[in-house]
């Protein structure tokens, strides 16, 4: 969820020029921190549900801009788990956390629902010859290879460790 890996991956491995780094993380955003709620919601519940594989088909491209739907997730999700019964529960529960937000968006998404939101998103701008065979594995490990040391260790997790093993 970084602008210039991205960017870095896009460019370099896939050879994608039609779409931006920065533009992908504000599409994609949105709906990862929406699926972050739902999950933590899950978790606040203690309701231990199974996730649904590939957004529960709730998501969509429209004019360019990536539209979920929170509601149809959610009815999909509890009824996977047999929960239809503590919809109002749940809905009441995400609704409280959703107040409670944080601000950087990196600490409000799950690492491997951006994967495979971003392995769903990116597919259309495959070239042919990849694009059946590409999956979130081959995405993640791919983008791992674009991460620099040098700019990794402006992040400040990384600043912390660095001190730690220094002293």
């Amino acid at each position: 969820m970084n602008e210039f890996i991205l960017d870095k991956f896009l460019r370099l491995l896939l050879r994608i020029t039609e779409i931006e780094a920065k533009n992908i993380i504000n599409q994609l955003s949105q709906v990862l921190e929406e699926v972050f709620l739902i999950r933590a919601t899950n978790e606040a519940l203690k309701f231990n549900m199974k996730w649904l594989d590939d957004f529960g088909g709730c998501c969509q491209v429209k004019k360019n801009i990536v539209v979920f739907d929170s509601e149809i997730f959610i009815q999909k999700y509890l009824n996977k788990n047999s929960k239809m019964s503590e919809k109002l529960l749940f809905s009441a529960k995400l609704e409280e956390l959703r107040v409670k937000k944080l601000k950087d968006k990196r600490y409000q998404i799950h690492g491997h629902d951006f994967i495979e939101l971003l392995c769903w998103y990116i597919k259309p701008y495959l070239r042919k010859e990849i694009r059946t065979s590409y999956n979130s594995a081959i995405l993640a490990g791919s983008l791992l290879g674009c991460v620099d040391a040098d700019y990794l260790v402006q992040e400040n997790l990384f600043k912390k460790l660095l001190a730690r093993m220094t002293n």
